[in-house]
């Protein structure tokens, strides 16, 4: 009885096609793994970028998010009341009556009350609450600012 791996004319042939399969697999494999280090390099590019794009936003985020100075924001709240304050404050006008809004009120109060805000507004309410049709609910306010307010 004669049996398959007894056939030298077979295994040949198996050994040759096997042999081609394996040469073609190293070189399949080869391309892979080059596939991969270049896939690998343009994944590691993106994520550079990715990260400078990332870094970028948080440092403007960071600069967006920092305080702005008191002066400036006292400024801006002035300009939001009335800009008719300034121009009276550069005319030399110091100390101000006004009838506010609340929010108006309660801001210009509050940068008041915080520290170093003394050398440049001293605010109070002087009690008087009224009801005007134009812009509703106002409260009476007294305020003095310093000029040096308007020095850069």
């Amino acid at each position: 009885m004669q049996t398959f791996w007894m056939d030298a004319a077979r295994l040949s042939h198996w050994n040759f096609y096997l042999s081609w399969i394996g040469i073609a697999l190293v070189i399949v494999g080869a391309f892979v793994s080059a596939g991969s280090v270049l896939i690998t390099k343009q994944i590691d590019k993106l994520t550079k970028i990715e990260s400078e794009a990332s870094q970028r936003k948080i440092a403007s985020l960071e600069l967006a998010t920092r305080p702005k100075p008191f002066r400036d924001r006292l400024i801006a709240q002035l300009n939001a009341i009335n800009p008719k304050i300034l121009i009276a404050l550069e005319a030399g006008t110091t100390n101000f009556t006004a009838e506010l809004v609340p929010h108006h009120f309660a801001d210009l109060q509050r940068l008041a009350s915080e520290p170093g805000a003394g050398a440049y507004i001293s605010f109070r309410g002087n009690g008087v609450l009224s009801i005007r049709s134009d812009i509703g609910q106002t409260n009476g306010a007294v305020f003095t600012l310093n000029p040096s307010l308007l020095n850069p």
